[in-house]
């Protein structure tokens, strides 16, 4: 195997010039011209007499440089924050010309996740191999290296889901071919359907997962992130208005934690500005949608590195089944790839909303709350400056890991609200619509949290009397008892008051229907939501009325609305329902929730601001 030679007029160059500094997750370091990092290693790799090479340049001529590289026949895999790019090129590569500055290898410590460096007990993976490297080769490296492979339909090209040891995995991250290994979710692990982000676009490439976050939008001198919002168009498959506020919120949810202000604009060209569409196939840039149910979106870095006209901007494929509440629910793909428009990259933790496998349900956590808070500081303080309270955090101690196990129809949840200031009230919601609150002390307690059979994401809220929140998720699967494979449904949610039925027209039935025999019905009732018709709005009365419709082959038990400040009943009728919500000053979740015969349930909510 040859090894890497350098050039006598590019040591030369590179020496007089000053590198900058490389951001993997595993490490931050600066590059050192004189003493290129790793060159030296023998490498072992499969398939192919090409390496892979960390190259860095200097200054903002992005374009011109990497067709630069392109005349060397070397092949960009991936990018990493400021001007660093991984390529894959032979290994008699010379870097290009003036202004490349750098040139290194990874290391193998460097393409292990730090989540699995620190201990953490974990038997399945996610491995990423590089992009000019074959599945079937990829394949053949996981099994010589003692590992197994599993199947799950929604993985990222060039990405295989293994279990097997620790200390295998630290072998097979020895392979050139490999790009990094980073922990399994639950989700991945149970088979369960999610959507995947190959992620954050730059004008250099995709940002690969082993790079650290970089330095996002430019802070303003009094420590805010001012950036405006144009939709340029919108999808065809929900109305206007429902779209609008879905996206806005997701926004929204980030502007919580960080000194972020968004504003509507009225020039998608305009710096600072990003640019939300809805578009099918090829549509402007070098990306084309692949249609339904592939690649959902996709979302460009900020500026610096992309250029002004692309910086922030969001695209969503415009033939997928876009839905409320529901899978391809906007919401939550609008706010993963608002963390791309914001500057974050994908994270390693399978609880974060970044995580590159996502589905229904997501919320921020504290993993995405810490990273958007490494780029711009706190919302409660001045710039980057310490916070006057210590962050509020939530703690999951009952189960005590971060998925668990069980064949019960129902587990218990507690934790502890760190740093909680007053009164902390805990929400909690299923992606399956269950959902409750508890109050009182930072040690809280949720006795029964219902189970639906399979993989179940809890997500837990907590809020204090300064109205600081976090929020955690745990996954919680359910298997069948070995002796009966045909649980029943979980009961529902015990947080519903029982109130008697009071049916809104003559025709409507006095009595519930009869229940289906336990397991012959497992089907979500379909609900709709018709007055509001957005799920964002605002009043200046203190209460509202919301009014839809209910169906189910085995009929509606009930609908039930919760206001998240903590009122909740049942609304009037069952296949057409009204409901009068109290509403107090301030924001307010709104969730309703209706329950069939058989006990199988379906939600819907809004947020409504009082003024």
């Amino acid at each position: 195997m040859r090894r890497f030679r350098f050039v006598v007029w590019a040591m030369a160059a590179v020496s007089a010039m000053q590198a900058g500094v490389v951001r993997l997750k595993t490490r931050t370091f600066n590059a050192v011209p004189a003493a290129p990092d790793g060159m030296a290693v023998p490498l072992r790799r499969a398939g192919t007499v090409r390496s892979h090479f960390l190259l860095q340049y200097q200054g903002n001529r992005r374009p011109e440089k990497l067709r630069q590289l392109e005349q060397t026949g070397a092949i960009v895999t991936g990018a990493v924050p400021d001007g660093v790019v991984m390529v894959a090129a032979d290994d008699d590569f010379t870097m290009p010309g003036p202004g490349w500055i750098w040139v290194g290898r990874m290391q193998p410590r460097d393409k292990i996740s730090p989540l699995l460096q620190s201990g953490v007990d974990q038997r399945t993976f996610v491995v990423e191999f590089h992009s000019d490297v074959t599945l079937d080769d990829a394949r053949t490296l996981v099994e010589e290296a003692g590992l197994d492979l599993q199947s799950h339909p929604d993985l990222l090209p060039h990405q295989l889901l293994v279990s097997g040891p620790y200390e295998r995995i630290e072998e097979l991250a020895g392979w050139d071919d490999v790009a990094y290994v980073f922990p399994a979710s639950a989700d991945l692990v149970q088979g369960t359907r999610v959507q995947a982000c190959a992620g954050a676009l730059t004008s250099d490439g995709a940002m690969a997962q082993y790079a650290a976050v970089g330095s996002g939008w430019p802070v303003s001198g009094s420590g805010q992130i001012d950036l405006s919002y144009v939709f340029s168009s919108l999808t065809t498959k929900l109305p206007a208005s429902t779209t609008q506020s879905e996206i806005i919120r997701a926004l929204s949810e980030w502007t919580k934690y960080a000194p972020i202000n968004f504003s509507e604009g009225a020039d998608s060209r305009r710096a600072r500005t990003i640019n939300i569409l809805f578009a099918s196939g090829s549509h402007g840039d070098a990306y084309p949608f692949d249609g339904p149910g592939k690649v959902l979106a996709h979302t460009f870095y900020p500026a610096p590195p992309n250029p002004e006209s692309l910086a922030g901007d969001m695209h969503l494929d415009e033939d997928e089944n876009w839905q409320i509440g529901a899978n391809i629910d906007l919401y939550a793909v609008a706010l993963h790839e608002a963390g791309h428009a914001l500057g974050l990259g994908h994270s390693d933790n399978p609880g974060a909303v970044m995580y590159p496998y996502y589905r229904l349900g997501a919320m921020l956590s504290d993993d995405d709350i810490a990273a958007i808070r490494s780029l711009y500081g706190s919302r409660d303080t001045q710039g980057r400056g310490a916070p006057a309270q210590p962050d509020l955090s939530l703690i999951i101690s009952q189960p005590a890991t971060g998925s668990s196990t069980t064949t019960s129809e129902a587990v218990s949840l507690a934790g502890t609200a760190v740093n909680a200031v007053g009164e902390v009230k805990v929400e909690w919601k299923t992606d399956y619509a269950y959902a409750g609150s508890v109050s009182g002390h930072p040690d809280w307690s949720v006795p029964v949290v219902p189970l639906r059979v399979g993989s179940n994401l809890v997500t837990l809220t907590a809020s204090d009397s300064l109205g600081r929140s976090a929020a955690q998720s745990i996954t919680i699967v359910r298997q069948q008892p070995a002796t009966n494979p045909s649980s029943p449904a979980p009961p529902s949610p015990p947080s519903w008051p029982s109130v008697p039925q009071t049916p809104s027209t003559p025709s409507t039935p006095s009595t519930p229907a009869p229940k289906p025999a336990p397991g012959s019905d497992s089907t979500p009732p379909q609900l709709r939501i018709s007055n509001p018709a957005a799920t964002i709005i605002s009043t200046s009365f203190a209460t509202i009325t919301v009014q839809g419709s209910a169906a189910d082959a085995s009929g509606i038990r009930s609908v039930n609305w919760q206001n998240s400040t903590g009122a909740s009943g049942q609304a009037s009728g069952t296949n057409s329902w009204t409901a009068t919500v109290p509403v107090e000053l301030g924001t307010n979740t709104v969730t309703i929730t209706a329950v069939d015969a058989a006990g199988n349930s379906s939600w819907r909510s809004l947020t409504v601001v009082r003024r």
